[in-house]
């Protein structure tokens, strides 16, 4: 949720949750659930389906999508929902910067990951590279993100989105004198343990973060 609140129906009584901003709801696959706003103000927010599903095919009325009635049997658990309000979730610090990790491979069915990262001023960001099997991608929230797309340098003021398919080089960095703040997914998970190894390490250097990183899908370019 960027802005406002939504209202979740979960399971089959529609269990009610109430997400405001700053809160991830992860709802996995074959789990009956709906949104809506029932409040006075409006309500901004990511919708992220993981695979796909031919989502954005169905909302442009484009063919069919993954989207079915409720099953006979109620479907899968509420319990499956992670909700990750404001300020929830495991906090990393990496040298002056920092991440909250929203959603990681153990979360619903591991098909995506998500945190919400603070990059200090003139953080050189890691060196290029690519991932085989991850798609890897930036919303920024505050401030400007510099990104690197193959050849292309593009400056993501707040507002931008990112995306880096598998097998394109690309990084990230703020040369800038603000602090940004972003929110980086990729799909699927798992990828994203290799922070919580390098900050057990009191890995900071990119050169050493590199290396640990190419035991989960990093390739230097």
């Amino acid at each position: 949720m960027l802005e406002g609140e939504v209202t979740f129906g979960l399971g089959p009584e529609r269990e009610r949750v109430v997400a405001a901003a700053g809160t991830l709801v992860l709802v996995p696959a074959c789990l009956i659930h709906s949104f809506d706003n029932d409040g006075p103000a409006e309500a901004r927010f990511l919708n992220i389906h993981a695979p796909s599903g031919d989502f954005v095919k169905g909302l442009r009325s484009q063919g069919p999508w993954d989207t079915h009635d409720p099953p006979a049997d109620g479907g899968r658990p509420v319990s499956d929902v992670v909700v990750c309000g404001p300020g929830e979730g495991d906090t990393l610090a990496l040298g002056p910067n920092s991440l909250v990790f929203k959603a990681e491979v153990d979360d619903g069915d591991g098909t995506f990951y998500m945190s919400e990262l603070t990059l200090a001023p003139g953080f050189q960001g890691p060196v290029p590279h690519t991932h085989e099997r991850h798609l890897d991608s930036f919303f920024v929230l505050d401030g400007t993100l510099t990104v690197r797309l193959g050849d292309d340098r593009v400056e993501a003021p707040a507002g931008s989105y990112a995306v880096a398919p598998p097998g394109s080089v690309h990084t990230f960095s703020n040369p800038g004198e603000s602090t940004v703040q972003a929110l980086n997914i990729m799909g699927p998970a798992g990828f994203e343990q290799y922070l919580k190894e390098a900050a057990a390490a009191g890995a900071t250097d990119p050169a050493e973060l590199a290396k640990i990183a190419s035991r989960y899908d990093f390739k230097p370019a």
